[in-house]
Parts: C-alpha cells; sequence; structure tokens
C-alpha cells in the first residue's frame, strides 16, 4: 500500500459540511465566499481513488485547516522490467475532407480558458 496525504492550513470545513464534499457541483460555505472553483475537484479526485481501489477520508478543523488522506494498492517493480514507451507522434493534420471539430472549454477561470483556447488555435488541428 502506498499513503497520500494532502494538508492545507486554509479555514477547514465545517463537521456539517464534510457529508457533501464530494458530491459534484456541491461547495462548502467557504468556497461559496471565496468564489473560486465549482466543486468538481474533489468529486473527480474521489472518483480517481477509488478506480484505483481506495477511499479518500478528510479531517478538518475550523480555521485551521484540513488533511485528504488516502491509500492505494500497488506493486513493486523491477527497473527491467518496466518498458520504455516509444517516442509519441505529433498530430500535423487530420485526413483530408475530415469535419470540422469543435472543443468546448469550460473552466471558471477566464486566464484558463484563454489559455487552452491560445493552444488550440495555435495548433495545426484546427
Amino acid at each position: 500500500m502506498i499513503e497520500f496525504a494532502v494538508e492545507d492550513s486554509g479555514p477547514g470545513i465545517a463537521p456539517d459540511e464534510l457529508d457533501e464534499l464530494f458530491t459534484a457541483f456541491v461547495q462548502t460555505a467557504t468556497g461559496k465566499q471565496s468564489q473560486e472553483g465549482t466543486g468538481l475537484g474533489l468529486p473527480i479526485s474521489c472518483k480517481f481513488v477509488q478506480l484505483m481501489g481506495g477511499d479518500i477520508v478528510v479531517t478538518s478543523e475550523v480555521g485551521r485547516g484540513t488533511t485528504f488522506h488516502f491509500q492505494i494498492q500497488c506493486q513493486l517493480s523491477e527497473a527491467s522490467n518496466i518498458q520504455k514507451q516509444a517516442l509519441g507522434k505529433q498530430v500535423i493534420a487530420l485526413v483530408p475532407n475530415q469535419p470540422r471539430y469543435r472543443i468546448l472549454i469550460v473552466d471558471d477561470k477566464w486566464n484558463n480558458r484563454q489559455l487552452f483556447f491560445n493552444k488550440v488555435t495555435q495548433s495545426s488541428w484546427f
């Protein structure tokens, strides 16, 4: 087993809000006040941990901070057993007569949306 712990010294989470912490689009009172995020990061993180056979446990104290713990099972491997991946090929164009694809960029911060938009429009994909 490998154990992870992520700790912050933020405002903490009230005990009555812990049950809904991993519900999509639900934010704590502190999260709503900060006007940050949409309440998707923790549910997505929780699902990833569950897919790896673990579960996230939260401990928090209002005014002191929060700690997220989880364990996942893993296997040790010898370096000689690890296959190196071949260098990735870069997409330079689509097959002729392909339809034009559209990408929906969703983020609550304009700077993040703009960064991704600039990357996509500067690529040779479109």
